[in-house]
């Protein structure tokens, strides 16, 4: 139990030991492995205070499958913690515009400064790119998708930009 006691209080993937682009089923994989181990331990002969604990530990994994699990419901977390790649792995697990596009209200309601603080790094990103300057736009991209990474526009310029890098031929 002391790996999950030790990340406790940390964000799920970290809780989980994923990263944070980890895929559906990996983050499926993983909260049934913790599970299996940590109901395992109730056969032993524990502490009204360590049974306690695993209960708590218990149902944080849970939560954590539950909300790492559900495309939505992962999304928003993912944008509260500035994790656009998470995001991604929504997106491509089959998150609708529709749905992002509702999210991101629901994000900006929440943290409405997070639209202008994106906003300043799209425009960096947009001047990089008319230079030319792929990689500083991608950084700046980046920079405001930490942000605000359920804008769609600023996810699509990320996504155009990281595809032309990669097509470049190496010096």
């Amino acid at each position: 139990m002391a790996p999950y006691l030790s990340h406790l209080q940390q964000d799920y993937y970290t809780f989980l030991s994923l990263s944070q682009d980890a895929g559906f089923d990996a983050v499926r994989g993983r909260v049934r492995a913790a599970l299996s181990e940590l109901e395992g331990l109730r056969a032993r002969q524990l502490s009204s205070a360590q049974r306690a604990l695993l209960d708590s530990v218990l149902t944080r994994v849970r939560d954590a499958g539950e909300t790492l699990g559900n495309l939505t419901r992962r999304a928003l977390y993912d944008a509260g913690l500035g994790n656009f790649r998470g995001v991604e792995c929504c997106l491509a697990a089959g998150l609708t515009v529709t749905q992002l596009e509702t999210l991101h209200r629901e994000f900006l309601t929440r943290k409405p400064s997070a639209a202008g603080a994106a906003r300043v790094h799209i425009l960096t990103g947009n001047a990089y790119e008319r230079d030319g300057q792929l990689a500083k736009a991608l950084d700046a991209y980046e920079r405001g998708l930490a942000a605000d990474p359920l804008d769609l526009q600023l996810l699509q310029r990320y996504r155009t930009v990281r595809r032309a890098l990669a097509q470049r031929p190496f010096p």
